[in-house]
């Protein structure tokens, strides 16, 4: 095996760029089947280079950097779940309550004259 450049576009990173692929895939699909107007997908990617020695051709112990790249894609769609209601209106008044010490919503009183 030849050298890898250490570029996205270079096979070091083809199985991160088909799991992108996926991802992005299956996340279009799922907002188009399920109504979902918004849709975040997040690639992660983690390096770390460990420090190792091994033999030259000469036996020589020389020091290396052993690289690893862990990624992680995730994809969250967002759907927009709302209830409503509404309280109060006309056939309520808003009053304090000198015992509460807050204010409170009551039902107006009817006028004795209303039938």
């Amino acid at each position: 095996m030849g050298n890898a450049l250490i570029t996205i576009e270079s096979d070091t990173f083809t199985v991160l760029r088909n799991d992108i692929n996926m991802i992005l895939k299956n996340t279009l699909e799922n907002m188009i089947s399920k109504s979902g107007d918004k849709a975040e997908v997040k690639v992660s990617l983690k390096i770390n280079l460990n420090r190792d020695s091994v033999p030259d051709d000469d036996e020589v112990l020389r020091d290396i950097l052993v690289p690893m790249f862990e990624h992680k894609v995730t994809s969250t769609l967002q759907y927009k779940a709302e209830l409503n209601g509404f309280v109060g209106g006309s056939s309520y008044e808003l009053i304090w309550d000198p015992d509460a010490m807050e204010y409170v919503m009551r039902p107006i009183q009817d006028s004795l004259f209303d039938e």
